[in-house]
């Protein structure tokens, strides 16, 4: 299985290569740089936050309610496109999103991505280097702020939740070899779909020995070594959608397929066994399922997006203390906005996540589980490329045997595009 994914990728690259070194001989052109920039004024209400005690059932605060105002430099984008030729196009984007802190005035801008595409046929284009793949629909755009209509993206989404939810547990982050295609289906309705390949996670760094099967820290005969394995690090994904041909409806599903690195400690094994073993699970196969919806109706836009994600249990389940474990996830959310005028809008949408790796998501009946994250907010662009927003968000969680959670946030911000 190694050895034919290894010639598929080695294929695909020679192939891109050739095509590309076919067109060099054309003119250069301009360099374009162009920009994103979003800043904020957020103001945070935690009115309840207690812990319900097991074994008393007696309600017991772990931190007091509390207010907080702040100022943050939110999306910081700076994109370069050069085309090398008529069919080839290399593309650079430095972004400081979730890598500067404005707070503390200090921080580096990333490479978000880098790649370079080369148009094989009309309707097919292949790209090589580092890029965000396509999955769903906000995946690949979403740090493009000022072309939406909120401040604060749907949750898995959000750089400002982080250090809450890790987004590469929802949606794929990188992959460095893609195919696009379009195909017109008729004279209204276009197919688009794209296939992908990269690596299974960003910071994988570890695997376990073969052979030892889900361990627990405890177990001193389990060895766990640094280093990449390039054989199990693969990831494969794509979309395949319908749209029409004036972008006023668009669907689509797509998938991935890679392993979820669960050889480091971490706060989703300290959350989900709080008072256990702390269990290393090794490399899990994983599979994310996705779905988006979007249409446009006059002076209406909807959009929505389903994203379930699966772990392989088979081996974690033959240790007899982990056999209740549950590492799959789901999210999903939906957005409408009207359009007032060309300048006014308001818009409104909901968020839900249902992850059991969250000690605070954890349920106490299945049809009370989980996050839900309602939203709020209005726009205003005196300009065409400059857009005050405005946004009340409130993020309530499901009955369960651990805590109550009431948080609120009032976002206030400038976007801008350059």
């Amino acid at each position: 299985m190694v050895r034919r994914s290894l010639h598929i990728t080695l294929l695909l690259l020679s192939f891109l290569i050739v095509e590309v070194e076919a067109g060099l001989c054309q003119t250069n052109t301009d360099l374009y740089v162009f920009g994103f920039s979003q800043t904020i004024f957020n103001h945070k209400d935690i009115s309840t936050f207690t812990y319900k005690d097991l074994d008393l059932g007696v309600p017991t605060d772990l931190y007091q309610p509390f207010k907080s105002n702040s100022f943050a430099l939110h999306q910081l984008d700076l994109f370069f496109r050069k085309p090398i030729n008529e069919k080839t196009v290399f593309f650079l984007n430095l972004s400081a999103t979730g890598s500067y802190s404005s707070a503390l005035n200090s921080g580096n801008f990333k490479i978000n991505e880098g790649w370079v595409s080369y148009q094989i046929t009309p309707n097919i284009t292949g790209k090589v280097g580092l890029m965000v793949p396509t999955f769903n629909n906000l995946n690949e755009i979403k740090n493009r702020l000022p072309l939406f209509p909120y401040l604060i993206r749907p949750a898995v989404y959000e750089a400002l939740l982080y250090g809450i939810f890790d987004e590469q547990d929802y949606m794929p982050q990188s992959s460095y070899i893609q195919i696009n295609g379009v195909k017109n289906i008729s004279n209204s309705l276009i197919l688009d779909y794209s296939v992908n390949m990269g690596n299974s996670e960003a910071d994988y760094a570890s695997e376990i020995e073969p052979g030892t099967g889900p361990i627990s820290v405890e177990q001193e005969s389990a060895t766990i070594y640094k280093g990449e394995n390039l054989s199990t690090l693969l990831s494969y994904g794509g979309r395949i959608g319908v749209r029409s041909a004036y972008d006023s409806f668009k669907f689509g599903v797509s998938a991935t397929a890679d392993h979820d690195n669960r050889n480091e400690i971490d706060g989703y094994s300290i959350g989900r066994y709080p008072n256990a073993q702390i269990p290393v699970f090794g490399d899990v196969p994983r599979y994310r399922l996705g779905s988006d919806f979007s249409f446009g109706v006059k002076k209406l836009q909807f959009e929505s997006e389903l994203v379930l994600i699966l772990h392989d249990h088979s081996e974690i389940h033959t240790t007899p203390q982990y056999k209740n474990a549950n590492l799959n996830k789901l999210f999903a959310y939906a957005l409408s906005t009207y359009n007032i005028s060309e300048r006014y809008y308001i818009f409104g949408g909901v968020n839900f996540i249902n992850d059991q790796s969250y000690e605070f998501l954890i349920e106490n009946s299945p049809d009370k589980a989980g996050l839900t994250y309602l939203t709020a907010g209005a726009g205003w662009k005196p300009f065409e490329d400059i857009v005050f927003k405005f946004q009340y968000s409130d993020v309530s969680i499901g009955e369960n045997t651990h805590l109550d959670i009431n948080v609120n946030f009032l976002t206030a911000g400038l976007s801008v595009i350059f």
